[in-house]
This record gives C-alpha cells, structure tokens and sequence, in this order.
C-alpha cells in the first residue's frame, strides 16, 4: 500500500484496476468478482530520493503472523523535509490501512518534527487476540512508524 501498488482484474467483461487499498475489502475478502482473474500487480517506480522501510513486531522473528506492521515510503527534499510520504499498517484493523491524515501532517516537515497524534490513529480498530490486547497494538504503532520514517532518512 505505501508503494501505491494497483491490481489488475480480468473477466471476459474487461478488465480493470484497482488500488490496493481497495481491493483489499477485509480478512480473507477481496473486491475481485467471481469471474475475474488477476493478471498482474502495478507499482509505480519511485523517484530516485525516495526509500522505502517495513517495521514488524511479532512473537518470533519468523511468524507469519504480526502484532503490529509498518510500511513507509518517503521522499526527502535536499533540505532533509519529507516531500512525499506513504505510510501503511497491518494487523491493527480488519486490513491493512494507510494513515492518510498523518501523511499529509508529515509533509514538508524534518524527522524531528514529526508528531504522532491521537487522531493520526483514529481509522484503526486493533483487536484484543492471544498475540496481543488492542491497547498495546496502538501503543506500539506509532513507534513503529517513526522508525520506519528514521529508515527511509
């Protein structure tokens, strides 16, 4: 989701593509129709300042299965100000989800400047499960994210 990747459906109606923020609808649930196919998966290629990070934490360093995980790519100005910023999270909603509002407060700003708020969280909904309580998961996202942002520096 932070490299904006879209997925290409087909069916003998068409084809068509769609966000990968879209086409993820839920666990195990996609927006791809009983007759279609996916034929191929698009990501844009980034500027040459731009670095991608992934931050996970999970029980073993090998579990498939996360507690909290981050995926950031960022674009740095030459005066060290994010330009452009992606940030996704897994495992602390029903699917993964880009923070679009902490986007948009990162840009223009330093590493040192970035601020993780309350409302920067609001669109997750982490649950209580045996890996981890809901509470935790929240604690633990916006450090992740702000390493992830220090990796892409």
């Amino acid at each position: 989701m932070a490299l904006e990747a879209q997925v290409e459906l087909e069916s003998v109606r068409g084809s068509r593509r769609l966000d990968l923020q879209e086409f993820i609808l839920g666990n195990r649930k996609t927006a791809k129709a009983d007759d279609e196919l996916v034929t191929g998966l698009l990501i844009p290629k980034p500027s040459a300042n731009a670095f991608g990070a992934f931050e996970k934490l999970g029980a073993r360093k090998y579990l498939v299965i996360s507690i909290v995980m981050t995926g950031v790519v960022a674009e740095w100005n030459e005066d060290q100000r994010i330009g452009k910023i992606r940030i996704a999270v897994g495992s602390c909603s029903d699917k993964s989800i880009r923070l679009e509002k902490l986007e948009k407060e990162c840009e223009g700003k330093r590493m040192d400047q970035i601020r993780i708020r309350t409302e920067h969280l609001e669109n997750l909904s982490p649950i209580d499960d045996i890996r981890a309580k809901a509470d935790f998961r929240l604690d633990v996202v916006s450090e992740l994210i702000l390493r992830a942002v220090r990796q892409t520096s």
